[in-house]
């Protein structure tokens, strides 16, 4: 009766044993699908990879043109002169002119015509003529043509056709009937290659360019260009 006894619990111990062994294997196993799935949150840090993918709105910068600015110096005469345009006559006809124009290469473009550009942006203009300094808003609007024939343009003042148009000067005086109409053309249209503001600036001879430059206030000064320099 004791031996039975003993193997009844002998028995009894195996099958304790047993249980406990498939109960630890199966620890493990499950161990190994929490593991597999903590990888589910590794593929949730690859999805957060689409995030960066967010530098496309860095892509938009192409609208602005870019960073930095471009300057012009210019030189050239007084070409005609209709009226008393900034208090000039026909005494000044021929006379010497220069000068610089600015403008800031980060602007968005607001023509939404891949040929065409329009800027509205920070800039400066200074214009020695007849013993008077025309400077700028300092806010000018440019253009930019990529066509059959490329073509830019500075428009200051009263040229621009908004609902309020900034103010140019005159030696310092604010004269809000002012405008400055500054084209360059390239008949070949070789300068541009898109509509954006661009440097080093293309458009440096005055020779190999169509070129209207006039200033309005009532009367009409208009100018000839004889040199153009980046600096």
């Amino acid at each position: 009766m004791y031996a039975l006894a003993l193997l009844a619990f002998a028995c009894a111990r195996l099958t304790d044993t047993q249980g406990e062994f498939d109960t630890d294997t199966g620890g493990p196993g499950g161990d190994s699908d929490t593991d597999t799935g903590a990888d589910t949150d590794t593929g949730a840090e690859t999805g957060a990879d689409t995030d960066t993918g967010g530098d496309t709105d860095t892509g938009g910068e192409t609208d602005t043109g870019g960073d930095g600015a471009v300057t012009l110096s210019f030189v050239g005469s007084v070409a005609t002169i209709a009226g008393t345009p900034i208090g000039l006559d026909a005494s000044d006809r021929s006379s010497p002119v220069d000068g610089t124009v600015t403008w800031e290469l980060a602007a968005l473009d607001v023509d939404a015509d891949l040929a065409r550009g329009d800027y509205f942006t920070v800039g400066s203009f200074t214009l020695n003529i007849g013993g008077k300094v025309v400077t700028g808003s300092g806010a000018p609007e440019i253009q930019v043509e990529d066509m059959s024939t490329d073509t830019w343009r500075y428009v200051d003042g009263d040229a621009q056709v908004v609902e309020v148009p900034p103010v140019m000067f005159v030696d310092g005086v604010a004269t809000p009937e002012l405008g400055l109409w500054f084209s360059m053309t390239d008949a070949d249209g070789a300068s541009f290659s898109s509509d954006a503001l661009v440097t080093p600036f293309p458009m440096l001879d005055p020779s190999e360019l169509f070129i209207t430059f006039s200033l309005e206030d009532g009367g009409t000064v208009l100018l000839e260009l004889t040199a153009i320099t980046e600096l």
